[in-house]
């Protein structure tokens, strides 16, 4: 980030403009990760629009959704995790309040230590691991150079 902060201020200060082409990339690039991230989290402008009539409703339901992809990408792994680009998390970022609170540090260990728990048992089941193989085990290999120089 600060080291696409630093060239563009170079860009800036060379007078370095943009072409029209340029700008149609840039364009394509940001329009295409939006849209992917709406498929990944499964939900749009409309979506939102079309399930709840307030902005705390609509919050609530785009909540669920990140939750809901989280979980795929990160414990199901049915999904691709796909980080949320800069220029993204900067506009969702500014002028925001966040807080940590007890309560949601409590909810958080204890969805923790279900998946792990999950995992733990699915490891179980899945047998006892490697076998031995049949047979003694393997003998070191003869050193021939040793007998060569005793004679």
């Amino acid at each position: 980030m600060a080291q696409r902060e630093l060239l563009l201020r170079e860009v800036d200060s060379a007078g370095v403009a943009l072409s029209a082409e340029d700008w149609r990339g840039l364009k394509t690039q940001h329009d295409s990760v939006l849209a992917i991230l709406q498929n990944q989290l499964a939900l749009s402008p409309r979506t939102l629009k079309d399930s709840a009539a307030t902005e705390s409703a609509r919050s609530d339901i785009a909540m669920r959704h990140v939750n809901d992809y989280l979980d795929r990408a990160l414990v199901q792994e049915t999904a691709q995790f796909m980080p949320v680009p800069a220029f993204l998390a900067l506009a969702l970022r500014s002028g925001q309040s966040w807080s940590v609170s007890a309560a949601g540090q409590a909810q958080a260990l204890e969805r923790a230590q279900g998946v792990r728990a999950q995992f733990d048992s699915a490891g179980r089941r899945t047998g006892p691991g490697l076998k031995a193989a049949p047979g003694p085990a393997p003998a070191p290999p003869v050193d021939t150079a040793k007998r060569k120089g005793s004679r």
